[in-house]
């Protein structure tokens, strides 16, 4: 897996427990084949994950939906803008 933010955007306080799930999972590696965007508070993508193979895209895409993240894709067959996932917070 790989990852990174977007320069310029405020980054979310739940997003300590993404990295702590990442580091869990050893991000090292090559660009991976799926590709997953998460959006802040301000509606803002401010970071994309890289996962390497299905077994770790669906290990990330479970883990953010536990985190209460909602996956804008997740009933999509194709990819939209480049991205497999597109994970928004939920409207209360």
């Amino acid at each position: 897996m790989e990852s990174g933010y977007i320069d310029g955007t405020v980054i979310p306080e739940f997003d300590l427990k993404i990295t702590d799930f990442l580091n869990k999972k050893s991000i090292q590696g090559d660009q991976g084949n799926m590709v997953t965007a998460i959006q802040n508070e301000k509606k803002n993508v401010y970071r994309i994950i890289h996962t390497d193979g299905l077994d770790q895209y669906i290990n990330l895409v479970t883990f953010l939906a536990d985190l209460g993240l909602d996956d804008r894709l997740a009933e999509s067959m194709e990819s939209k803008n480049g991205y497999d996932s597109f994970f928004t917070i939920p409207k209360n």
